[in-house]
């Protein structure tokens, strides 16, 4: 487990992780997501000791980082694999060479080193480019060397620092979908830091969304995107839908796979004896599950019944508002 209370770091006078709090559980794939600049990977680097901490603790397995010894922060440090952008393969090597290096430089046994190369790359499916060198892998073949090598010292802890954001979006997919195995089948903690919300969606179960240093919302992937809190609108944009100024606005999240829109929707209506206009809709998938988000406008007097409908099914909704009426509000408030 890791676990950050508190924490605060500095470059000089510039305060860039201000008070982080979260915790995050052996086996989870967390999200670390947030504008360029926001402290992702300032964060990630004070997890695996790169970057130390003015104020704060953050513990792993209830050890405290910033007291380890050199030689503590090095066996530390080799159990936390890691993968970036730009893959940071040895070029003049091949492909089983890179994946052996960091065995090579922990003295490992030849026979063991040569097991273990063979065995990571079959993981990764890259079993018949050992002798490839990676100026003739695609970018995806790229990441997935760069996976096997970060899993070469029986890593516990797989650290992504933007690792997708140089693929086209299939790639990317297939990418998420080799850590999603991983995962599952070593019980591998993994933590993506990313900008891209069908990573975020299709591969972590948690995450926390930083603004200017702070975590500013967190918990469950699906939660986050059904609440949509203020923070996921900002990193976001505005709301793209055009909603009708009149009335009320209602947005209604649910599992796909439990009833569709379509039948919601005509659910209510018949129960509740009331017709309405469907604003919008769509269905984003989110690791193995499709979740779904209808909006609909309703009349004042038919609210109250919809929202008492809508809690007593424990579905999660939200009431939007509208630019029209924000503009109003904005400009009462400054009157």
């Amino acid at each position: 487990m890791i676990k950050i209370s508190g924490l605060k770091k500095k470059f000089d006078n510039l305060e860039v992780l201000k008070n982080i709090n979260l915790t995050i559980e052996d086996g989870d794939i967390y999200g670390l997501v947030g504008r360029s600049g926001a402290g992702k990977s300032t964060l990630l680097r004070c997890i695996n000791g790169l970057t130390d901490y003015q104020e704060g603790s953050l513990t792993v397995d209830g050890k405290e980082v910033k007291n380890f010894s050199s030689y503590e922060m090095r066996e530390f440090r080799r159990g936390m694999g890691m993968i970036f952008q730009q893959f940071s393969l040895l070029n003049r090597k091949t492909v089983y060479q890179n994946v052996a290096t960091p065995m090579q430089c922990w003295n490992y046994p030849k026979d063991e080193i040569d097991r273990k190369v063979k065995e990571l790359l079959e993981l990764v499916g890259l079993s018949d480019k050992m002798d490839a060198k990676p100026r003739n892998l695609s970018g995806g073949q790229k990441q997935r060397v760069a996976i096997a090598r970060a899993l070469s010292m029986d890593s516990k802890v797989l650290l992504c620092d933007e690792a997708t954001s140089a693929l086209d979006p299939k790639t990317t997919l297939s990418i998420l979908e080799l850590l999603k195995k991983i995962n599952k089948e070593r019980g591998i903690t993994i933590i993506i830091v990313t900008h891209q919300m069908e990573v975020v969606r299709n591969a972590c179960n948690k995450i926390s969304i930083l603004e200017n240093g702070e975590i500013a919302a967190q918990g469950e992937t699906k939660e986050i995107f059904a609440q949509r809190p203020k923070a996921l609108q900002n990193l976001l944009g505005e709301e793209s839908t055009k909603l009708p100024n009149i009335g009320r606005n209602i947005s209604i999240a649910h599992y796909v796979n439990d009833i569709s829109d379509g039948m919601l929707i005509t659910k209510m209506s018949s129960d509740l004896n009331m017709t309405f206009s469907v604003v919008d809709g769509q269905i984003l998938n989110y690791s193995d599950d499709k979740f779904g988000t209808v909006i609909i406008n309703v009349t004042e007097e038919q609210f109250p019944a919809i929202t008492k409908y809508l809690n007593d099914r424990n579905y999660e909704w939200r009431e939007i508002v509208s630019s029209l009426e924000k503009s109003e509000v904005e400009d009462n408030d400054i009157n």
